[in-house]
C-alpha cells in the first residue's frame, strides 16, 4: 500500500483545505474559490496521470533492456561455431 502522501486523495484534500483557509481569511471570494477548486481537481488528476504514465514507460523500458541484455552473448565467451 502506498504512503498517504503519494495518493490522489491526499493531495485533493490538501488543496481543498488550502482553498478553504484562503476563503476563510477572505483572501479569495466564493467565485474564485469555486474556480480554483475545479482547477485544483483537474490539475491533481493530470499530474498523477503523467506520473503513472512515466512509471509505466520506465518499467517497460527497463524490462525490454533486461530482455535484450539476457539475449546478448558475453564478450568473454567463445562463439558457438558449429560445422554445417
Amino acid at each position: 500500500m502506498k504512503p498517504g502522501y503519494k495518493t490522489t486523495e491526499f493531495w485533493l484534500t490538501v488543496g481543498h483545505q488550502v482553498i478553504a483557509l484562503l476563503l476563510t481569511l477572505a483572501v479569495i471570494t466564493n467565485a474564485t474559490a469555486a474556480a480554483w477548486d475545479a482547477v485544483l481537481g483537474n490539475a491533481v488528476v493530470v499530474v498523477f496521470m503523467l506520473l503513472t504514465g512515466q512509471s509505466i514507460v520506465k518499467n517497460y523500458a527497463d524490462n525490454r533492456s533486461g530482455l535484450k541484455d539476457a539475449k546478448t552473448p558475453d564478450a568473454n565467451q567463445a562463439p558457438n561455431l558449429r560445422a554445417v
